[in-house]
């Protein structure tokens, strides 16, 4: 499963199951990998991914 976010601060995917992870869509087209882990919660701002991981506490922002 995929879900999408699209915004002004570009577009990322977070992709579950055998790859967990977060990717951003670069210019180019090419997938970028951020973040290999496992998400609870994932909100697109201005400036960035803002998310919580599942196993691990506290609130980050990937750009």
């Amino acid at each position: 499963m995929q879900n999408f976010f699209i915004g002004s601060a570009g577009v990322y995917y977070q992709a579950e199951g055998y790859e967990p992870g977060l990717y951003k869509v670069d210019d180019q087209g090419r997938n970028i990998n951020l973040i290999d882990d496992n998400f609870y919660d994932i909100l697109l701002t201005d400036t960035g991914i803002v998310y919580t991981l599942r196993y691990q506490d506290g609130i980050y922002l990937a750009k």
